[in-house]
């Protein structure tokens, strides 16, 4: 949920943003959540989410948790429009890096943002083999090297 709260305040800011590092964004995924619930959920938690309550989702990783469909719904007015090349006025130098094996969200939506942004210094970092939480030592180099090569981009233009 970061990389997309960083993307909207970019968006809405870009004034006041001088870099962007997205990873492993889930941008606009409300909808693929909804979809993915009504799919997947036995037909009683259905029945809970319909009526507009709440239920505890057990996350393997993280714990339980409140979860409706309410939260994702609120959500929809502020996603990004990935079709639009170049409709995000955002002129920083973008990085965004994700991993192929993440299961939270689709590593492909990271293509379609990067499309997105206004600016050309857009670089989209596909790590294989690894998931969402890009937690491995090779995810890890990877983050750190950008991190310092982002830093020397923006101390350049200083």
């Amino acid at each position: 949920m970061g990389g997309w709260i960083a993307s909207c305040l970019a968006k809405r800011y870009p004034e006041k943003v001088c870099g962007l590092l997205l990873l492993a964004p889930s941008i606009n995924f409300s909808d693929y959540y909804i979809q993915r619930l009504r799919k997947n959920a036995p037909p009683e938690l259905l029945e809970v989410l319909e009526k507009g309550e709440s239920f505890e989702y057990n996350d393997p990783k993280y714990g339980p948790y409140p979860l409706s469909l309410r939260v994702f719904q609120e959500m929809i007015p502020y996603e990004l429009p990935l079709e639009e090349d170049g409709g995000y006025p955002v002129c920083c130098p973008v990085r965004i890096i994700h991993g192929t094996e993440d299961t939270y969200s689709p590593y492909m939506n990271s293509l379609k943002l990067l499309t997105g942004f206004e600016t050309k210094d857009v670089q989209l970092t596909y790590i294989k083999g690894t998931g969402h939480h890009l937690d491995d030592p090779d995810s890890l180099d990877m983050i750190y090297k950008t991190i310092l090569s982002m830093m020397s981009i923006l101390q350049s233009k200083l």
